[in-house]
């Protein structure tokens, strides 16, 4: 066909052929451009199903405007032959690509991701591809990746041009629902990336096999090697990645290309060689210890300040680590020598002084402060000084204190670290005071109600005594949102308030790492928008780089992202920086048991107690670990019984459950009969005290009186839903009690609801929940097959779900004995 002119395209050359298409290269002399045209073979060319297929590639491929999918300008017809004519572009396959060379992590990663994003844009049309692979990608000569011959692609509801039986695509990229002829959707396209992502980091494919049958059964039945035995250095988030894709069950995949988007742009930040080299050289690290109060009693929260604002304008050094406040102020008053403080904090430079206020009536009040430095290794005093200055000169006096720090130690400072330093927050003392007085009731370890509405009140009175002051207008919010997260009042009228002093504070400062700081915690506990708080807490570290709330806040976050293997080894990092944080460690415990690392998280919940006997969260999360873990309600009950310090509710959920677990009902009917309010709620759950009632008399067989509490419970569910409509809490609780009315088709309606409001992909922590309670609900209504769909789910996924909290809980006692529910007690718990 070269030299023959075909409507106004002259071809000039032969650009490739395959069994379904021949590609030609060609001029459009309308347009005075080269295009690309493919034909059907000729031998197919009169066959009615490859000609209806032929059209089905330029029909999907031209509902798709996107820089990663090849462009359809036409579809022809000339003497009987149908063809397409595409955008010609020169460069090689993404084959060739793998093929030429072993490329960085970087640089796979920089394709990979164009190529979800091209996927991402043809799903969001309802069309999946089904014959991803190396050979259906081409990189143009500007490193831009493009998708090609949507050949076996489905737009969504549409007729299977397949014969029964048949499998479309490329045997040794299908995914195991293909292989075995079942409906493939999007996820089976994501399956077929994770195959192609795998070949391009170790250069051959997850599933070989001599034959396709070989290819088949591997894919359905075997695991792929570890990148690692292929290439050296595959960081952990990249594996992670490429499992996920590569799971045998759609559910347990990314159940969206936006999903994997988002892990691959991390993965790939994290995998620059300016991010590595950065990461690599040790920083001197510094402990910044509790100021001595001279003065008197009453002012000893304004030392504690000024150890807190020192910490503060040091943590803006990119070439310092700093042991941040929770970990310091805990030798307060200590007896330790510096010697034993810096082996416990593993620290080179330790920071001390003493801070007398002087009040006098007659003139202007003066702090005398004292700082020395000190060289641990041979407890050489490298710097120390002794200012005397008016109250008004506070701040010129802590930016000093952290230049001269810096100096000392040899740290570089940039123009934006000295400029953070120097910043002067208020020019009110009066306000600087309450300001204060509200950081000293935020870092209590006993954070609680009580702390919090104090420090609302010491927040509020600085912004109404300045109302210019940005940082107390961000601290003001972060207060407000804490209320709301914890649900101590989870109201519309106090988002509101976080969001209004969010604001004030972005009018005032709108770059400050404390505005930013405010941004990430409004976003993450008022709103749920995990992306929107990550990338907050992200300027947050890039202004201060020891900003501990910040670096764990992105802990927090990758967690409920799902990204637990990355949450960990951050939240680790976390307590290098704050090693004597309580609730770091706890909450570094709590990720390492919804991973299923149950040896590790009690390592982390025991050294959260050790750091805070008196607490109780550790000791209760223990109780729950022991109960997932063994289903050993004897431990579990001994750790709930070491609380000494409770209030009821604080622990009211956890005694329910093993009451509930161990059948003693009569005791948990005594244990709800005690709730001294209407409802209980916290992140996880929100139960009327009727519906408490009414689950505990349905277990006794008393079925009037759990009808009847379950009516109240309704009604009452129903006004906080009609108040609260996008509480995912109140939803599964709905859900629950219908289905314990016989209400099958509500039951359903309202937990699934549950479900869209918080789904997995979007909350991998609080979206299993909503599962774990439809799960419940469709053993109540007689669907036991679906309930076994959950149940199967939540055991494959990271979640606090386990064996042996099927093995206790008497709500799945419908399904005991069903063989598959037998099965799934049997089987070890899945380790991530």
């Amino acid at each position: 066909m070269i030299g023959d002119r075909i409507l106004h395209y002259e071809i000039t050359g032969k650009l490739g052929a395959g069994g379904m298409g021949e590609v030609y290269l060609a001029t459009d002399t309308k347009l005075e451009r080269q295009v690309a045209l493919k034909f059907l073979p000729e031998s197919l060319s009169q066959d009615p199903e490859s000609r209806e297929r032929l059209l089905r590639e330029a029909r999907a491929a031209s509902k798709l405007n996107h820089p990663n999918i090849m462009t359809v300008h036409a579809v022809e017809e000339c003497n009987g032959r149908d063809f397409i004519v595409m955008e010609f572009l020169q460069g090689m396959t993404l084959a060739e690509f793998i093929e030429a060379e072993s490329r960085p992590f970087e640089e796979i990663l920089g394709i990979a991701i164009q190529i979800a994003e091209g996927l991402e844009r043809a799903h969001r049309a309802g069309i999946v591809h089904r014959d991803l692979k190396p050979a259906n990608v081409l990189i143009d000569t500007d490193g831009h990746a493009k998708i090609l011959d949507f050949g076996l692609a489905k737009l969504q509801d549409a007729p299977n041009l397949t014969a029964t039986g048949s499998t479309p695509g490329t045997a040794a990229y299908m995914s195991p629902e293909q292989t075995q002829g079942s409906q493939a959707d999007h996820r089976s396209d994501l399956f077929s990336f994770g195959t192609v992502l795998y070949e391009m980091i170790a250069g051959r494919l997850p599933f070989p096999g001599e034959h396709v049958a070989a290819i088949a059964y591997s894919l359905v039945n075997e695991e792929p090697q570890p990148l690692a035995r292929y290439r050296a250095g595959v960081p952990d988030d990249l594996q992670r990645i490429v499992a996920k894709c590569l799971a045998k069950k759609p559910q347990e995949r990314y159940q969206s290309a936006g999903d994997l988007i988002v892990d691959l742009r991390h993965a790939r930040h994290d995998s620059a060689p300016g991010v590595a080299a950065a990461i690599a050289p040790r920083k001197k690290m510094l402990a910044v210890l509790p100021f001595e109060n001279l003065g008197p009693a009453e002012d000893e929260y304004f030392a504690d300040g000024m150890t807190e604002e020192i910490i503060s304008r040091l943590a803006s050094v990119a070439g310092l680590g700093v042991i941040s406040r929770t970990s310091v102020m805990q030798y307060k008053g200590t007896r330790k020598s510096i010697r034993e403080i810096s082996a416990d904090l593993s620290v080179d430079f330790v920071l001390e002084g003493t801070v007398r206020w002087s009040r006098s009536p007659q003139s202007a009040s003066r702090v005398r402060i004292t700082p020395q430095l000190i060289q641990v290794r041979d407890d050489t005093h490298l710097w120390s000084e002794r200012y005397d200055r008016v109250i008004e000169d506070i701040f010129e006096v802590q930016s000093e204190i952290a230049e001269k720090v810096t100096a000392q130690l040899n740290v570089a400072l940039g123009e934006p670290e000295r400029r953070a330093m120097e910043a002067k927050p208020t020019e009110n003392m009066d306000a600087y005071n309450a300001y204060l007085r509200g950081l000293e009731y935020t870092g209590r370890p006993d954070y609680n109600l009580e702390n919090h509405r104090l420090a609302i009140q010491m927040f509020g009175r600085a912004c109404q005594l300045d109302g210019g002051f940005a940082q107390a207008h961000a601290y003001l919010a972060i207060a407000h949102s804490g209320m709301y997260f914890y649900g101590y009042d989870r109201t519309d009228e106090r988002r509101a308030k976080s969001a209004a002093s969010v604001d004030r504070a972005v009018a005032l400062k709108p770059s400050d790492p404390y505005t930013h700081l405010a941004l990430g915690f409004h976003h993450y506990r008022c709103c749920s928008d995990l992306d929107r708080a990550l990338d907050e807490f992200t300027k947050v570290l890039q202004l201060q780089p020891n900003q501990v709330l910040s670096l764990f806040m992105t802990a927090m976050i990758h967690r409920r992202q799902g990204r637990f293997n990355e949450a960990l080894d951050r939240a680790r990092n976390v307590l290098q920086l704050d090693p004597l944080c309580a609730s770091f460690a706890m909450e570094t415990g709590i990720t390492a048991l919804i991973m299923r690392r149950y040896d590790e998280a009690e390592k982390y919940l025991d050294r959260s107690i050790s750091l805070a006997p008196d607490q109780v969260n550790a000791f209760s999360w223990k109780s729950i670990l022991y109960t997932i873990w063994r289903a050993d309600l004897g431990r579990a009950r001994a750790a709930l019984e070491q609380i000494t310090t409770s209030e009821p509710l604080e622990t009211f959920d956890n005694w329910f459950h093993q009451l509930l677990y161990a059948r003693d009902y009569p005791a948990a009917l005594r244990h709800v009969s005690s709730l001294p309010q209407e409802h209980y709620e916290d992140q996880l759950w929100y139960w009327t005290k009727s519906q408490f009632l009414g689950e505990i008399h349905n277990l006794l067989g008393n079925t009037d009186e759990a009808r009847s509490f379950y009516e109240t419970a309704l009604r009452e569910l129903s006004l906080a839903a009609a108040d609260r409509p996008e509480d995912p809490r109140i939803r599964q609780s709905l859900g629950l009690v219908h289905a314990c009315l016989g209400h099958r088709d509500d039951a359903i309606r309202e937990v699934q609801e549950a479900i869209s409001l918080v789904p997995i992909s979007k909350d991998a922590l609080m979206g299993s929940i909503p599962i774990e309670m439809r799960s419940i609900v469709y053993a109540n209504v007689g669907d036991h097959e679906a309930a076994l769909n959950d149940i199967e789910y939540l055991l494959s996924i990271p979640s606090l779900f386990s064996a042996s909290v099927l093995k206790l809980d008497p709500r799945f006692d419908l399904l005991r004995q069903h063989p598959r529910f037998q099965k799934l007690l049997e089987q070890p718990d899945k380790v991530f």
